[in-house]
């Protein structure tokens, strides 16, 4: 009974940690290799800017992205537009 409440517990825990399944991301005014990992440890994909992204993640530091107009692009196709810090803590 135990080994069966631990062996559910696990799988649990698998299925949580794959929040970013099948979700395709992207980096705009900047990169970071320790998010882009993140990312992918998560089940997510880290993809070039395009129609295959469903999220952007934007410079932390403020305006940087606003010279490409990836953001309000990516808006105007209902994309998701966040932070990376706010990513983590999105519930799927």
């Amino acid at each position: 009974m135990i080994n069966a409440a631990l062996h559910r517990l696990k799988a649990f825990k698998a299925l949580e940690a794959k929040k970013l399944d099948g979700i395709n991301v992207t980096w705009t005014g900047y990169r970071n290799k320790d998010e882009e990992a993140w990312v992918k440890s998560q089940g997510g994909n880290v993809v070039p800017y395009g129609s295959k992204t469903d999220i952007l993640l934007v410079a932390p530091e403020g305006n940087k992205q606003v010279k490409t107009g990836k953001p309000e692009k990516a808006i105007e196709k209902g994309k998701t537009v966040i932070h990376f810090k706010d990513l983590q803590k999105m519930k799927f």
